[in-house]
Formats: C-alpha cells, structure tokens, sequence
C-alpha cells in the first residue's frame, strides 16, 4: 500500500490534526521573516536606572516635607546612597547537604534561567529590582536651633529612609 492510500484511509479527524500541525509547524518556522521592521531594538541602555536622577528626586522630596513640618523654614538636603539599584534574576538551584557529627556543609549552584528573543538575544529572567538603599542624610534649615523641630526631622527622615538616628545630621543654615 503506497502513502495516498494510506492518508486517504485515515478517518476526517486525523486528518484535520496532521493538516494543523504541518500548518503549526511552518509558522513558527517562518515567524522570524514575519518581525515588524517598525519596532525600535531595545538596549539594556534604554531601561538603565540613573541613580543621580533618582537621588536629585529624593533629595527635592525629602526637603519640601521637612519644609512643611512647623518651624523648620527653609530646607535643604543632601543623601547620599549606599548602593546602586540592585537586581535579582531567577537562578536554576542545586542544594547539595552532607553533614558529619562536627560539621554540615551546605552548597548552592546554579545558573540563571534565560529568556531568548526574536533577534535570538539571550537575557536572564529578572524577578526583583531593589531601589537604591540610603546610606546618610544632612539637613540645613533655617528651625535647626530649636530642638523640637530637630528632633521632628530626625524622627521624619529616620522613618521615611529606615536608617538609624546616626546617620541623620541636622543643622541650622548659616547667615
């Protein structure tokens, strides 16, 4: 029996599967020449996170809500950060344990799960991005003499930034 007879011996639905996934087969096949030229190609550039932005940012926000807390007056503020913006990608894990009765020794490897685009560009998956983490903060406002209104902004920026008291300066603006 040759293959005509044989395909035409298969009953309708083989038929409508076989056609579908030839059909599903070729599309993917011919997908890379189907791209839209019109979309721009991104670059790990286009999405880079401007840490001195975000610091400026920080810093205009930070002064005008200590300029709003009763006798501080005018505001000045400088941050400066611990780290950059920080990223954590997905990572293929391998625990490996073996323990003895003095020690237990426990070993993590792996490698990053990666995702490859059309143009066949391999990136890693990422699944957290950390903004950057403040390391100290100094406030120059015209209330810094009275020591409620200096303990307010202690307080303010301590809370707002998660930072010990430390790491917080504030003094008065020179005249």
């Amino acid at each position: 029996m040759d293959k005509s007879k044989k395909y035409q011996k298969l009953d309708f639905k083989k038929k409508i599967v076989l056609i579908a996934g030839i059909a599903g087969i070729a599309l993917i096949l011919f997908s890379g020449f189907f791209t839209s030229s019109q979309k721009p190609e991104q670059t790990g550039q286009e999405n880079a996170f401007d840490t001195d932005s975000y610091r400026i940012e920080l810093e205009s926000r930070l002064a005008d809500i200590i300029s709003h807390i009763d006798g501080a007056g005018t505001t000045g503020v400088m941050i400066t950060l611990d780290t950059g913006m920080e990223y954590t990608y997905a990572q293929n894990s391998e625990y490996s344990e073996s323990s003895d009765s003095d020690s237990r020794e426990i070993s993590r490897s792996g490698e990053y799960y990666t995702v490859k685009s059309s143009q066949s560009i391999e990136q890693p998956i990422l699944i957290r991005e950390s903004q950057p983490k403040v390391r100290g903060v100094i406030v120059v406002c015209e209330g810094a003499g009275n020591e409620n209104v200096k303990e307010a902004i202690i307080n303010a920026v301590s809370s707002i930034f998660d930072i010990s008291k430390s790491k917080i300066s504030v003094n008065k603006i020179a005249k």
